[in-house]
This record gives C-alpha cells, sequence and structure tokens, in this order.
C-alpha cells in the first residue's frame, strides 16, 4: 500500500546548458514561457501518469535567487490525489521544483507499508529499502542516452501518424498538467488549497 510520495528536481539555470547565456533562454523569460513550473513540467508528467489525477493543490512558488529572471525559481507543492486516485486510495504527494540549486538532483521516492522505492533519474536506477531487511536493494539500472528518446519519441509521433492510431500520450494528458499548473499558481498567489478543475 502506498502512503507517501516525495519527489525533487534541482539543478542551477545558469549551469544548465553549458556554452549558451541563461539570461537569453526560454527558461528565464516569462514571455517565452520560462519558469520552473513549465520548464520542468516532466515531474508532474510522471506523477500524474502513475498516480492518477490530482484533485487539489498547496503550493508556494517564488524568485529566491539572483539569477537574472523574471520567472519563479522555486516552487514547493503538495498534490492531492483522491480516492480515484489509480491506487484507489486519498495519497498526498510533495514535489520540491528548483532553479537554485547546484547539486543537480532528480529523484523520487514512493513510501510505502512495506518499504520504501527511490527513483534517482540521474544515475538511471530503482531501489527499494525493505521494511523487514532494513536495507536498500537495487530493483533496476538502466543505460541512459538522452538522444535515443527524443529519436524514439518522434519516430513513434510519426508512426501515429502513418498508421493514423491515436498516441500513448494524449494532448488531453498535456492539458491536464497545464491546469495542474495554473492550480499551483492559484494556489501560490491566493495562499490558498486549490482544487484542479
Amino acid at each position: 500500500k502506498v502512503l507517501s510520495i516525495r519527489a525533487e528536481v534541482g539543478q542551477n539555470l545558469a549551469d544548465w546548458r553549458p556554452g549558451a547565456n541563461y539570461e537569453d533562454s526560454v527558461s528565464a523569460k516569462k514571455s517565452l514561457g520560462g519558469g520552473v513550473l513549465l520548464e520542468l513540467s516532466h515531474e508532474l508528467d510522471y506523477l500524474l501518469w502513475i498516480f492518477g489525477d490530482t484533485d487539489w493543490v498547496v503550493s508556494h512558488t517564488t524568485k529566491q535567487s539572483s539569477l537574472n529572471i523574471d520567472v519563479e525559481d522555486l516552487a514547493l507543492i503538495l498534490l492531492g490525489f483522491g480516492a480515484q486516485s489509480r491506487f484507489g486510495q486519498n495519497l498526498v504527494a510533495s514535489l520540491n521544483m528548483d532553479f537554485i540549486r547546484h547539486d543537480h538532483k532528480r529523484e523520487c521516492y514512493v513510501i510505502g507499508e512495506k518499504g520504501t522505492l527511490k527513483w534517482n533519474g540521474l544515475d538511471h536506477d530503482v531501489w527499494f529499502f525493505s521494511a523487514t531487511t532494513k536495507c536498500w536493494e537495487e530493483v533496476c539500472s538502466y543505460d541512459y542516452d538522452r538522444d535515443f528518446t527524443y529519436i524514439e519519441e518522434l519516430n513513434y509521433f510519426l508512426n501515429c501518424i502513418e498508421e493514423d492510431e491515436d498516441p500513448f500520450i494524449s494532448a488531453h494528458d498535456g492539458l491536464k498538467v497545464l491546469k495542474v499548473i495554473d492550480a499551483i499558481n492559484q494556489s501560490s498567489m491566493d495562499k490558498v488549497l486549490c482544487y484542479v478543475n
């Protein structure tokens, strides 16, 4: 039984794209759709994909650093998954997203009655901490080629067009994430719990 979820992603924006001036990037400019919520929204993608739709959010977003940007560089979020979650129970996830940390991090912990699963998106592995043995055991690790994932995504998209098939991830899925981001922004601005419509 899943009891709680904790996810974190962060990397200093000035170090993100070597050889490029971060101030000129999409990430740094509100007018171009930047900010930590939109730029790191894949964390929301996978949380909704794994755990189901979000009912509510409580959040605080802010520009915390001295980076020369006009967008939020820190988001602290609680996400409520209702009884219609994929696990048939109410769940709460905490998600921290930032452009400020110098020690790049991308992890998710799923805490359950029999132990904890930990995914490390930088080391490309999954570990399980057993409540019985009190030890971490590697569940799996995988080779990662960043270009491979983009090429496979493009090939899949083109194949869906050629075969006239609906893609596994739909525009509706993207819209759900954008609605969650809208609720996160609203919650932070009004300093209240916000329901996701």
